[in-house]
């Protein structure tokens, strides 16, 4: 099935520990400082409380910035905490060992792939992200809390109606695609592509979807080998205890 374009997991999107974006997509359009993705986000939102209205606010930020909608004056508690989550995962996830690591490898094998400079970075932030994600989203009770919050997200607003209608429709299509498991690495670049094709810096041609997909078939197993010691730092960086603790 083809993908819609500007909707991955990433954007999703943990865009997702990884999410991030953009799920997950690269809506902000800065390849060194996109979020983690929305499902990244929804997963560390858990971690606290994983109540809808506040898992929402986790995601937010990335929900607003991938419509570019200014995000209204929030009156629910839980939606505001949330949103200060976001922005501590951010800086916490940006700054981990392992992601870091990750990133610098990837960048490294998709430039001795061919792959130009600006791909390159998007490529090393947000396709890791992705990798990810297929990691995260094999506890059933995080992909629950991450879909009440998308459906809680239908009694929210953002300001005019065309605006809140958008925000809707992102939030019901998220929910519809669910969480990617093991996608080919087809699927993932056509994803990818299609996340990055509004940044013309960032973006590749379709003719290169067969070198990214071969870089996602090959960094697939190096993700995985990390994610549970990159989950560990991100918790430690939040001053949380290691999972099982």
């Amino acid at each position: 099935m083809e993908p819609e374009k500007g909707f991955g997991n990433a954007c999703s999107g943990v865009n997702k520990l990884g999410a991030i974006s953009r799920c997950g997509a690269f809506a902000a359009g800065h390849a060194g400082q996109r979020s983690v993705n929305f499902f990244g986000h929804a997963v560390v939102a858990c971690w606290f409380d994983p109540s809808p209205e506040f898992v929402l606010g986790a995601m937010l930020p990335d929900l607003a910035a991938m419509l570019r909608l200014r995000l209204p004056a929030l009156t629910d508690p839980r939606q505001t905490a949330g949103i200060l989550l976001h922005h501590r995962t951010d800086a916490a996830f940006h700054e981990a060992k392992s992601f870091v690591d990750l990133s610098r490898q990837a960048r490294a094998s998709l430039s001795a792939l061919g792959m130009g400079r600006g791909p390159s970075r998007a490529l090393a932030h947000v396709g890791i992200e992705i990798l990810l994600d297929e990691h995260l989203g094999q506890d059933p009770a995080t992909e629950s809390a991450y879909l009440a919050a998308l459906a809680t997200a239908s009694a929210f607003e953002v300001g005019a109606a065309i605006e809140t209608s958008r925000l809707r429709d992102l939030t019901q299509r998220l929910a519809e695609r669910g969480i990617a498991r093991s996608l080919s690495p087809e699927l993932v670049a056509r994803r990818l592509r299609y996340a990055l094709e509004p940044h013309p810096k960032l973006s590749f041609s379709p003719a290169e979807e067969p070198t990214v997909a071969a870089w996602v078939l090959d960094s697939r197993p190096l993700v995985l080998a990390r994610a549970d010691e990159l989950v560990a730092e991100l918790r430690g960086r939040l001053a949380l205890p290691p999972l099982g603790a």
